[in-house]
């Protein structure tokens, strides 16, 4: 059967009018079809940005409707993607139908919209309901933990959180929780007796009839191997329809290799442990590859980490921001293997980092890159200390030995 494109994207998010904005700059014949709805999916995204560092509810609105102009629909057609409003649905024997429009297609990308579960949400925020009396939230996601924050400092706000948030190293972890209470928010880990809410988004796949199209379905999530092929291999998927956090950035990249995969040939494949990631409470909390924990059930007693405090450092002194931690997860060769930031600027400073476990460099690599009185320093101080850790006995006492000679 004859195409009309290389790409079509069933999308609803932020994240499916970035992949047409892609594919579209890559020369492809893509067409977007997304549902109606009021506002931009970029808006609750760059709107929750704006309102989290500080703006009150009414600039925060403003200045995301104005960012949103930069992936509007009208744009997105001036680059060439071939845009539908409507509802998209897979027919027999593969093709998509929207609108009254028929889209057959070499290969199709999966980037709904999701709803929230419950009627507190980052949509009902920016709509302008606050809630104005305590409130009980379930911390299953880094949103739920970023929001109790920003909500403690203007009513009473409960958080259930029974275990670490998956995925993060406990040791960080635990700094952020005592920084959460100190701040006034209320740490529960028993369920609450009274009404909780969740931040948690729910993708809407069930009017795509993916099944006509031989997509398997779990839990309303879609599984999809490294190459980011669902069980139809000419069908991807990104974004929160795979399930795990709601990360813009983890859903660009996601993006990027589905839309590389699926116009030319699918060989890249996605490595999560690679990618950093962060909670943007204040300060804030980012990581990059292995936990402690999960480093030494691989690695063994092959491992080595590295402690260093904020407080170590000139810019944290100056900015009166002391509070903090980055650990580093080492080969003994010192390889990197993962790190924990908890501190100020944590999600600048864990970049170098990413990169460097990305190319197999070492603590050593990253000892010289940061200039003075930058939060980078912290870096140059975990290298050193990692110098000075590694050293045998007998080398440390052949060093004092030649110091006392001297004196």
């Amino acid at each position: 059967m004859a195409v009309d494109y290389d790409l079509v994207i069933l999308g609803g998010s932020s994240v499916g009018r970035l992949a047409a904005l892609k594919a579209a700059q890559l020369r492809s014949r893509v067409a977007l079809i997304e549902p109606a709805r009021s506002t931009s999916p970029d808006f609750l995204p760059l709107f929750y940005q704006q309102w989290r560092q500080g703006a009150d509810l009414a600039v925060a609105r403003s200045r995301a409707a104005s960012f949103t102009e930069k992936r509007s629909i009208a744009f997105l057609a001036t680059q060439g993607v071939d845009v539908c409003i409507g509802q998209a649905e897979f027919q027999p024997p593969l093709m998509v139908v929207a609108d009254g429009r028929k889209f057959r297609s070499r290969t199709y990308l999966l980037a709904p919209a999701s709803q929230p579960v419950d009627r507190l949400s980052i949509e009902s925020i920016a709509a302008g309901h606050l809630p104005t009396e305590k409130i009980t939230l379930i911390g299953s996601s880094p949103i739920a933990l970023e929001l109790s924050q920003i909500l403690s400092r203007s009513i009473e706000v409960t958080l259930y959180l029974p275990r670490p948030l998956a995925g993060t190293d406990a040791e960080t972890f635990r700094l952020l929780r005592s920084y959460l209470e100190a701040e006034g928010v209320r740490i529960e880990t028993d369920p609450p007796s009274a009404q909780a809410f969740s931040l948690d988004q729910l993708p809407q796949l069930s009017s795509l009839n993916l099944a006509a199209a031989g997509v398997e379905v779990r839990s309303n999530l879609i599984p999809v191997n490294a190459r980011l092929q669902t069980s139809n291999p000419r069908i991807y998927a990104c974004g929160e329809a795979l399930g795990g956090y709601e990360l813009p950035h983890l859903a660009e990249v996601e993006a990027q290799i589905a839309i590389e995969n699926a116009l030319f040939w699918p060989r890249r494949s996605i490595r999560y442990a690679q990618i950093p990631w962060t909670i943007q409470t204040t300060p804030e909390l980012a990581q990059v590859g292995f936990t402690e924990r999960q480093a030494r059930r691989q690695y063994g007693r092959k491992v080595s980490v590295v402690r260093q405090r904020y407080g170590s450092i000139d810019r944290a002194t100056i900015s009166g921001e002391p509070i903090g931690l980055c650990k580093l997860i080492l080969k003994p060769d010192g390889k990197i293997l993962g790190a924990h930031l908890f501190g100020a600027n944590a999600s600048e400073t864990i970049v170098p980092i990413a990169l460097a476990l990305q190319q197999n460099l070492s603590i050593q690599d990253l000892g010289a890159i940061a200039p003075h009185a930058t939060w980078g320093e912290i870096l140059s101080e975990a290298t050193q200390q990692w110098q000075r850790d590694r050293r045998p006995n007998w080398q440390r006492e052949s060093i004092e030995r030649w110091f006392d000679w001297r004196r």
